[in-house]
């Protein structure tokens, strides 16, 4: 097997599909069915269950592809940094943020940047977690911001803790419950609640803590785009949920209010890179200003 050939199965399974993933690559389907099915002779397993709708990796296949996308990773990299310099390579920083919902936590840490000496361009993008985890152990991304029971799941990654994500409920400052002399788990349930797409597991976790039952007991809406969420708090008997730090500013008091006698969601937070690399120079200095100005 060859460097093409494990591009092939790496694209493929990114793509979901032998049909995508030469539509991707702009070559033929039959070069990427070749592709694999050399690959696959080589190692005595199958690599994907071949279906109608696309391809699935097989249990066997996923730890061969994952090590293939770092070697492809690891071969585009060293292609640029020879084509380009080094120097200039590096001077890009490729963020990841996940879930999207804590994009905008880091706004401080990057305008600490942005006040700066350009040294580096930083490319931020935000997805799910299990999205973001794959970037970043395909070397797509360089460093990424996220829960950290998710990335700690993780060997291959190092982490570095970050203070918590404290979590408060929140409403419009008209919204009937702040009428209320108090509140308990029984008012709550009445109205809808909003929360971002952590992950299945995250969002029970949350449920429970704040309404003292599962999901599906309650009018659970996932919205993992808080801009979208704050139109909807502010116009509807929704509640939703708002870091600490934000609460207290005036920009979310002119318009919204902290539940009262709800308790904190804590929410581990951690910076995670391949544990492959050591941290680059702007790596070194986002996480510095990570550390100034956590997400929380």
């Amino acid at each position: 097997m060859n460097l093409n050939h494990l591009r092939h199965v790496v694209t493929v399974y990114r793509m979901g599909s032998f049909t995508a993933a030469a539509a991707e690559l702009n070559v033929s389907q039959s070069s990427v069915t070749k592709s694999v099915a050399w690959v696959e002779q080589d190692l005595g397993y199958a690599l994907f269950d071949r279906r109608a709708r696309g391809a699935t990796v097989t249990e066997a296949g996923r730890d061969f592809i994952d090590r293939a996308a770092r070697i492809v990773s690891d071969m585009d990299r060293l292609a640029a940094d020879t084509a380009t310099g080094r120097g200039e390579r590096s001077a890009i920083l490729r963020i990841g943020v996940a879930p999207p919902s804590l994009e905008g936590l880091l706004n401080r840490a990057i305008r600490t940047l942005l006040r700066e000496p350009a040294q580096f361009r930083s490319h931020v993008q935000a997805g799910s977690t299990q999205r973001s985890m794959a970037l970043l152990g395909q070397g797509d991304i360089d460093i990424l911001v996220g829960p950290t029971e998710e990335l700690s799941r993780e060997q291959g990654f190092s982490l570095e803790h970050l203070p918590d994500f404290v979590g408060r409920i929140f409403c419009r400052k008209d919204h009937p419950l702040l009428r209320e002399g108090t509140v308990d788990e029984r008012q709550l349930r009445q109205y809808p609640i909003v929360v971002p797409d952590l992950s299945a597991p995250m969002v029970e976790r949350l449920v429970r803590m704040v309404f003292g039952v599962d999901s599906g007991h309650v009018h659970l809406h996932i919205i993992d785009n808080f801009p979208m969420v704050a139109g909807i708090i502010e116009n509807t008997n929704a509640l939703g949920v708002a870091s600490s730090t934000y609460s207290r500013t005036q920009t979310f008091l002119q318009k919204f209010r902290v539940v009262p006698n709800t308790p904190d969601h804590p929410l581990k937070i951690s910076a995670a890179w391949r544990s492959r690399w050591l941290p680059s120079p702007p790596m070194s200095r986002f996480l510095n200003a990570v550390r100034r100005h956590p997400p929380n």
